[in-house]
């Protein structure tokens, strides 16, 4: 069973991000909305209770029965697809420190209050 990339539909950064990681992971992972993943009958039933009410504003990873976010997330998808090492750019783009997984969750959070969706504005 592939391990679950769970993304806000709702944002366009996320989308696009989502994306660029799905043509990156070359199969290898499968991408779902967190909109309609938590509540079609395949979140119902793997999901842990406490997260159905979660919003969808960060990045999550369903790895079996694991549910991985933020930072956790990120680290698990870097140390197991190096084919999404090609976003390094990102870290280096942005010029945050070298710490990759807490770069990424961090992008992650400094993304989102660009994202008008995702900040509310």
């Amino acid at each position: 069973m592939l391990p679950i990339v769970l993304f806000d539909a709702d944002c366009k950064l996320c989308i696009s991000l989502a994306d660029h990681a799905r043509r990156r992971a070359d199969g290898g992972l499968r991408f779902e909305s967190w909109q309609d993943f938590h509540l079609a009958a395949e979140g119902d039933a793997r999901l842990p209770s406490a997260s159905k009410t979660m919003p969808a504003d960060r990045l999550r990873v369903l790895d079996g029965a694991t549910l991985l976010e933020g930072e956790a997330a990120w680290s698990f998808l870097l140390a197991n697809y190096r084919d999404l090492g090609g976003l390094n750019w990102l870290a280096a783009k942005v010029g945050l420190h070298p710490q990759l997984a807490r770069v990424a969750a961090s992008t992650g959070e400094w993304a989102r209050r660009w994202c008008r969706r995702c900040s509310g504005r």
